[in-house]
């Protein structure tokens, strides 16, 4: 079973993020069951600490001040993103490991018919683990369920599936090391629609 996160935390106040992202941590760091999710999980928490302190300091007013808040608010919303893409893909389709998580399941989108989007990369970077990448299409419009990620390292002459995404952020783990590699991907959608494929993006792999 293909399981969706929400990441409607990206949309709540900032009480809201903070307590989301505390919930979260206390969940999963030091939890032997989310033992592969301990490296992304020690990365969020100092976000989180940085921003706790620029919400407070912003308190007293101020345009850099409120700027630093911003830009923390930010940063430790990517390093929840990026911890949620990763508990997805350890789920393995177990509704509860990312519920017991502290993340929320997503709800199913409303059904459409119209022909869906070429999508479009918006960046590629490598992960933490050898072999790893993290990417990002730039838009995920109504009616996508989830994004189709395949990969080439010979110009398209052959290509590999590589896994889905219920977001815009992905990972693709286990990726031969000291090459170059080509990423596309395509919308999956209700009433089966497919898009065409992105154009490709490439990476070099450590």
């Amino acid at each position: 079973m293909r399981i969706q996160i929400s990441l409607s935390f990206r949309k709540g106040t900032y009480g809201e993020i903070g307590e989301f992202c505390q919930n979260v941590i206390s969940k999963t760091d030091g939890v032997k069951t989310y033992s592969k999710l301990q490296a992304q999980v020690t990365i969020v928490k100092p976000l989180l600490t940085t921003y706790e302190g620029a919400v407070l300091a912003a308190m007293n007013g101020g345009k850099l001040l409120t700027q630093a808040k911003l830009q923390a608010k930010n940063n430790l919303l990517d390093g929840m993103e990026d911890l949620a893409v990763l508990t997805k893909v350890y789920a393995e389709g177990v509704a509860s490991y990312v519920t017991d998580a502290g993340f929320l399941l997503k709800k199913k989108g409303v059904r459409r018919n119209q022909p869906l989007p070429q999508p479009e990369l918006d960046y590629l970077k490598r992960g933490i683990l050898s072999g790893t990448i993290v990417g990002e299409v730039k838009k995920l419009p109504p009616g996508v369920n989830e994004i189709g990620i395949k990969y080439s390292y010979d110009g398209w002459v052959t290509e590999q599936n590589g896994t889905y995404s219920t977001g815009k952020k992905f990972v693709l783990e286990g990726l031969d090391v000291k090459r170059e590699v080509e990423i596309r991907v395509c919308y999956h959608g209700t009433f089966q629609r497919k898009s065409d494929d992105s154009l490709p993006m490439s990476i070099f792999v450590l």
